[in-house]
């Protein structure tokens, strides 16, 4: 499952991609700035649709490695637990590892803030 704070940051993103195409119905603008935003309108539900897909089919996959695994180390998991705890205390801490929804979000935070200094609002 995704964790509240993945939740949270798609929420945001798909928030802050929407707010130039609500700004741009309330303000008459020019033809490329409505392209903008109906690009925008079209790509963040691909974006976030497209992710909830290979998500879910990548937890599918996982799991299935998982039950394969878990079949060939039946005999084996008294003698090598220990190990078995270490390694996924090793695996959990997952340093370095950066979510592209944190980059996608950054990412859209400073193409709405250069939209709204275009726009006139800061």
């Amino acid at each position: 499952m995704t964790s509240k704070r993945d939740l949270a940051i798609t929420v945001l993103t798909v928030l802050i991609g929407i707010t130039p195409l609500i700004i741009q119905f309330y303000r008459t603008g020019d033809t490329a700035s409505l392209t903008v935003a109906g690009i925008l309108l079209v790509a963040l539900p691909i974006y976030f649709i497209f992710d909830w897909v290979t998500n879910k089919f990548g937890l599918i996959d996982s799991l299935g490695e998982r039950v394969l695994k878990l079949e060939e180390k039946t005999d084996y998991m008294k003698e090598v637990h220990a190990l078995d705890k270490r390694i996924s205390i090793v695996e959990r801490n997952g340093k370095g590892a950066i979510n592209p929804k944190y980059i996608v979000f950054g990412v859209m935070v400073l193409l709405f803030i250069l939209y709204l200094r275009t726009a006139g609002f800061i």
